[in-house]
Formats: C-alpha cells, sequence, structure tokens
C-alpha cells in the first residue's frame, strides 16, 4: 500500500481522470449552486478519523458517493463563517 507498483498507480490515475471527465462532462446538467447549509454538509461526513488506511477504489467509491449526494462545488462552504 504504501509502495504502490507502477502499474497500480497509473491504474489509480485512470480511475481519478475517469471520474473527472465523468463529472466535468454532466457539469452543464447540474445546477450552479445547490441550496445547503454547512451543517447539512457536515451531517454527511463521518465526524470520526480513520484507524486504518483504505485501498484506493474504496477511497474512490466513498469520493463518488459524496458526489452524487451532494455537489463538490458545495465543498468550500465548510469554511464558510457559518461552520463551527
Amino acid at each position: 500500500m504504501l509502495e504502490p507498483s507502477a502499474d497500480e498507480i497509473r491504474d489509480w490515475g485512470n480511475s481519478v481522470t475517469q471520474f473527472m471527465i465523468e463529472y466535468l462532462g454532466g457539469l452543464r446538467d447540474h445546477p450552479v449552486y445547490r441550496h445547503t447549509s454547512s451543517r447539512e454538509i457536515r451531517s454527511g461526513l463521518d465526524s470520526k478519523l480513520p484507524i486504518k488506511g483504505t485501498d484506493f477504489a474504496t477511497l474512490l467509491k466513498v469520493f463518488r458517493e459524496m458526489k452524487s449526494g451532494t455537489q463538490i462545488s458545495t465543498y468550500p462552504s465548510l469554511c464558510s463563517p457559518g461552520f463551527h
């Protein structure tokens, strides 16, 4: 896990690139801003820090699920004044 092979890194890069292509390819179909609050966003995040690492496929799956629940563009609001 800490010393990925060149093939693993290539696979990870391809997975992330495919995710970005899918996201950006459908961007015109989504509203620019989804009305939400920092409280709503926080409630969707796991409050506990992970103790163990995870494999890349699982991490990408979590990111895909976050994207489908809340548009990625709303995450900068985590730093908004309402986020305490």
